[in-house]
C-alpha cells in the first residue's frame, strides 16, 4: 500500500486519502475505507463523487439507509450527479 504514507505525511491531502479508500475497498477492508472516505468527505465538502463511492460502499455492506442519504448529499453538492441518480432510481428512492 504506497498511498498510507502519503495520506500519513499529509493528512490533509484529499485525493490520496480517496485514492486509499478505493484500494482498500478494492481489498475487502471495508472499515478502513469506510473512514478514509469519511475523512475524504470532512476535506473535502463540496465532493459529490467522495459521498457517492462511500453510498456505494455503506449500500455493499447492507447499510441501506446511510447509503440513500449519502447518494442524496452527492446530488445536494451537484444535483447533476447521474450517478446518484442512477443509484436512488435503483434503491426506489428517487431523486431526493
Amino acid at each position: 500500500q504506497r498511498l498510507g504514507p502519503v495520506v500519513a505525511q499529509e493528512p490533509g491531502y484529499t485525493r490520496a486519502r480517496f485514492a486509499l479508500a478505493q484500494a482498500l475497498e478494492a481489498e475487502g477492508r471495508t472499515a478502513e475505507a469506510r473512514e478514509e472516505y469519511r475523512q475524504a468527505a470532512l476535506l473535502d465538502p463540496r465532493s459529490a463523487d467522495v459521498r457517492y463511492r462511500l453510498a456505494g460502499l455503506e449500500e455493499k455492506t447492507g447499510r441501506t439507509a446511510d447509503a440513500v442519504q449519502l447518494y442524496r448529499e452527492a446530488l445536494r453538492i451537484d444535483p447533476r450527479h447521474a450517478p446518484s441518480h442512477s443509484a436512488l432510481a435503483r434503491l426506489g428512492a428517487g431523486g431526493g
